[in-house]
């Protein structure tokens, strides 16, 4: 089932910056790295990167607001629709 949008990008996950306590990089410095989780997924569902969509990084319009994400991962469809997934099920 697909729903057209005003916007033809879909958002994945928002990414929140973390310091490995246990990385060290060349320069002596801890690692910085980005975490995040897919958002509205039901049991089941996944996210397909189609041919022809692109991944786009956008950063967060309120990086220092506590508990906010700093980076948006974001696909821009090539068909212009959001897809919504339905999970698989599997014939035994």
């Amino acid at each position: 089932m697909s729903k057209q949008k005003s916007t033809n990008f879909e958002l994945i996950t928002g990414l929140w910056k973390r310091v490995s306590t246990m990385r060290v990089g060349k320069d002596g410095k801890p690692e910085v790295y980005y975490v995040g989780s897919p958002r509205g997924l039901e049991e089941g569902e996944s996210i397909t990167i189609n041919h022809g969509d692109v991944m786009h990084l956008y950063p967060s319009t309120n990086p220092g607001k506590k508990g906010s994400p700093t980076w948006f991962l974001k696909i821009k469809r090539a068909n212009g629709q959001e897809v919504v997934l339905e999970p698989e099920v599997s014939e035994s």
